[in-house]
């Protein structure tokens, strides 16, 4: 699975220049999230964990009609130790 593959929208792929080639934590990641699916990932500092998650809940985000009241679709935890040094 590569990025072309899920289709993303212009304001999520253009900040992304001319990346389009997934990390391995990235191609096993996108096709369970995608579908709901829980996932723990574990994989070295800079392997791409962060755009594993990231990317299919901006899609989901997108993807939301507005709602009266607005309630949460999305949540993004703080970095680990090590990321935030």
């Amino acid at each position: 699975l590569n990025l072309r593959e899920l289709l993303p929208p212009p304001q999520i792929t253009q900040p992304l220049g001319s990346y389009d080639r997934p990390t391995v934590i990235q191609s096993m990641a996108w096709p369970a999230l995608l579908k709901g699916q829980d996932v723990i990932g574990i994989a070295e500092t800079g392997s791409g964990k962060t755009l594993a998650f990231l990317l299919p809940m901006l899609l989901h985000v997108l993807a939301q009609e507005a709602e009266t009241p607005r309630c949460p679709i999305g949540l993004v935890l703080a970095p680990t130790r090590e990321l935030a040094k």
